[in-house]
């Protein structure tokens, strides 16, 4: 998780930041306030921040769920 937030999203913010702002990292600099251009306004990155979340839920749900204890 950690090798993701440093490697793979800001890689993907650095070279696509149309795209790449959308991930839960540079959401999360964007709810922090962070002074990028190319970040989404706190309020979105809020609500980004908030999907991601919902379905990190959702999947760990529907994991949990599944497997045989």
């Amino acid at each position: 998780l950690v090798a993701y937030s440093f490697m793979v999203d800001a890689l993907l913010f650095a070279t696509v930041p149309s795209i790449g702002r959308y991930l839960p990292g540079q959401a999360g600099n964007a709810l922090a306030g962070m002074p990028d251009a190319h970040l989404l306004a706190p309020a979105v990155g809020a609500a980004v921040v908030l999907a991601w979340t919902l379905v990190f839920v959702v999947a760990a749900t529907v994991r949990t769920d599944r497997s045989d204890v």
